[in-house]
């Protein structure tokens, strides 16, 4: 049986990842950047998943009821999944501000085009709609790669699910002109990479990396913001957190941006939280959205939490370089994680007996010198120019058509690699 597969490349955008079919423990993963095509979709494009004996990365919130405060402001929006948020002050909706409660505002996340209602009777009416009127093109995925045993790869840009330059609902201004997002599984390391890009139009708009789990994540170092250490808002310079679910642990690794700061949101309190006008610069002074939870009979667990990693200080071009472990507990094997010396519109890190490199800016790398390593069996370059020859120090490897240069067992040391 296959271990992974892409549902829908150029529509519903749906990747899944599997480990030993029939283990009860076997790890399972998903990744989502399709476009808009269904009532009950949720504005959650480039969200993952990552289960391994319990629920270590999961989407959070309840159904809940269906006008309320809670589905509407938190459960169908961006903020409850694994995704990218950018907060921008008074960011809005029309859509959402139709509804008899006249929720209105994004929670950081991306365009709500249909919250309540979806009028899309044929597939030619959806591609009417793709570019015109909701623009329910959300995103594109650039490229998917599987070896098997090895690595499976997933890039989406996801720039168009946002308020941005590709599009921008009336009312509000572009926060984005670019939103990116890769995702790598090493089956040889057990761990995923992720890269991303986001480039604001704003200075004042803050890009946020968030990673949801149902347990506090746990932390050497923190400072308490708001609430207390088990249910509230806290800010901690590290940069390896831990958490857990059944027989499942994740450790998460922040390895870019370089300088961030990273918030611990959670507990029955503080659980689905949203800054809801975008302005963290008046504190957080946001809301916790509850109502309609229990109305469904759905609120035995609401001591949920989440990170969120966002530059310090926030600037215009941020690059996310987040590295994560999943394992069952009592087999803690942590693998080995650190930067790579390379060009400056490279970046390059070390996992394992793995070397991965990302281009800094969203296009291919021709060239690229890699720093002093040991030993490793694999080099990944992600970004690539498809289908070409590449020089690697003495052997010569070609790229596939999907941009990914895969190198075995390369030279030891500083690595000069070049497309013929």
């Amino acid at each position: 049986m296959p271990q992974s597969m892409l549902f829908g490349r150029r529509s519903y955008g749906v990747a899944f990842f599997r480990g030993q079919w029939g283990n009860p423990d076997e790890l399972f993963a998903s990744f989502k950047a399709g476009d808009l095509l269904a009532h009950h979709d949720h504005y959650d494009v480039g969200t993952f998943t990552i289960q391994r004996g319990g629920n270590l990365v999961p989407q959070t919130g309840y159904y809940g009821s269906y006008f309320d405060e809670h589905r509407l402001g938190y459960q169908v929006q961006t903020v409850s999944a694994n995704s990218l948020l950018v907060l921008a002050p008074g960011e809005f909706s029309e859509y959402l501000a139709g509804n008899p409660k006249r929720w209105r505002w994004l929670s950081g996340g991306q365009r709500v085009i249909s919250p309540t209602g979806f009028n899309c009777c044929s597939l030619e009416h959806f591609r009417k709609q793709l570019r015109n009127g909701p623009h329910l093109e959300r995103a594109e995925i650039v490229s998917w790669e599987s070896q098997p045993n090895l690595f499976d790869y997933v890039a989406a840009d996801i720039t168009a699910a946002y308020n941005s330059t590709v599009y921008c609902e009336h009312g509000n201004e572009p926060k984005v002109s670019l939103v990116t997002r890769q995702f790598l599984y090493l089956r040889s390391e057990e761990v995923f990479v992720i890269y991303d890009r986001v480039e604001t139009t704003n200075p004042r708009f803050v890009p946020k990396f968030v990673l949801h789990s149902l347990s506090n994540p746990l932390t050497d170092h923190e400072e308490l913001i708001v609430g207390d250490s088990d249910n509230g808002i806290l800010e901690t310079s590290d940069k390896v957190a831990t958490s857990g679910d059944g027989d499942g642990k994740l450790r998460t690794q922040v390895v870019l941006p370089e300088k961030a700061r990273i918030l611990k949101i959670g507990g029955p309190d503080y659980a689905f939280y949203v800054e809801y006008d975008g302005d963290q610069e008046d504190g957080f002074d946001g809301k916790n959205l509850t109502e309609g939870i229990r109305e469904r009979g759905d609120g035995e667990r609401l001591d949920q939490w989440r990170i969120e990693v966002e530059p310090d200080p926030v600037q215009r071009s941020t690059r996310y370089l987040i590295v994560l472990q999943p394992e069952l507990a009592g087999n803690s094997r942590p693998v080995s994680v650190g930067r790579v010396q390379s060009n400056p519109e490279v970046d390059c890190v070390r996992v394992g007996r793995a070397t991965v490199a990302f281009a800094r800016r969203d296009e291919a790398v021709r060239e690229l010198q890699v720093g002093h390593r040991d030993s490793s069996d694999l080099l990944l370059l992600l970004d690539a120019v498809p289908g070409i020859s590449y020089n690697v120090g003495d052997l010569r490897v070609e790229a596939s058509k999907e941009g990914v240069l895969t190198v075995h067992n390369p030279p030891v040391g500083s690595i000069a690699i070049k497309a013929d």
